[in-house]
């Protein structure tokens, strides 16, 4: 089996180029296109001198981006830090010490978060905001895929806890335990032809983990910024969605929600 997030998608733009494998915000990329992309910004992060076991941090809600970065990443052995947009400043400011990524991707509506303390952290070369700065940055990389192939043991991502009974603690997840998400999505019956909502945040393994399933097995990821039910509602009708993951208050969340008896959920599996 594949063992890493680099070599899934690699193959997917092989043997699927033209399926879908991301929506997001009414825009759709295919499996090629994310692909490309996630090659294009793996040379701008190695164009700012990250290296294999080198971190890269994103800050922000759920986006497009993540899924190019976890892959993009993946291309050059760099760690991706997904960032939890719920803590406060200082808290961010803590674990971004901590990490000590070389480059800090952040939205443009989480720019607060990341306090000057922050930005002056040790080893910190770049802070690239979302948007048209990105995609500019994005776009003055070379397009070739750096061909990075990683160890089932390399790490792929550092997630942090939320710090209820002290500071937050980095887990280190690598290539080999992230090929449980590729496990599972068998083990769900997912498959090509599987649609999957993700609503949970990425930051989160049951965002990043949950989230990366259905791709990785070659199916389509349908992602919301964040957690709306008559968006989800209205999402899973009209991407014929086989799969979601929801926490039990969102659950209960979208049955309080009016109409629902009345909505399409007849794609859910």
């Amino acid at each position: 089996m594949t063992s890493s997030f680099a070599q899934i998608i690699r193959q997917h733009a092989v043997d699927r180029p033209q399926a879908p494998a991301l929506t997001f915000d009414g825009s759709t990329w295919t499996f090629a296109q994310l692909d490309a992309l996630s090659s294009q910004s793996a040379g701008a992060l190695a164009a700012e001198g990250v290296r294999a076991g080198d971190r890269v941090a994103l800050l922000t809600k759920n986006c497009a981006e993540f899924y190019e970065l976890i892959f993009a990443c993946n291309k050059i052995g760099a760690i991706l830090v997904g960032l939890n947009w719920r803590l406060a400043a200082a808290e961010i400011t803590a674990i971004v010490a901590d990490a000590g990524p070389m480059v800090v991707i952040v939205g443009q509506g989480e720019q607060a978060l990341l306090s000057e303390p922050a930005r002056e952290s040790a080893g910190l070369r770049r802070v690239v905001t979302l948007g048209p700065e990105y995609d500019a940055w994005r776009a003055a990389a070379p397009t070739a895929d750096p061909g990075h192939v990683g160890q089932p043991d390399d790490v792929a991502m550092l997630l942090y806890t939320s710090g209820t009974t002290g500071l937050p603690k980095g887990v280190m997840l690598s290539n080999d335990g992230m090929a449980y998400t590729r496990r599972l999505a068998e083990a769900w019956g997912m498959g090509p032809s599987s649609v999957n909502l993700v609503a949970m945040p990425m930051f989160h393994i049951g965002g990043s983990g949950y989230g990366t399933s259905t791709m990785l097995v070659g199916g389509h990821t349908v992602l919301m910024r964040e957690i709306n039910p008559v968006q989800a509602i209205a999402l899973i009708a009209r991407h014929r969605v086989t799969h979601a993951f929801f926490v039990p208050t969102v659950v209960q969340s979208l049955l309080q929600t009016p109409g629902i008896a009345q909505a399409d959920l007849s794609s859910l599996q």
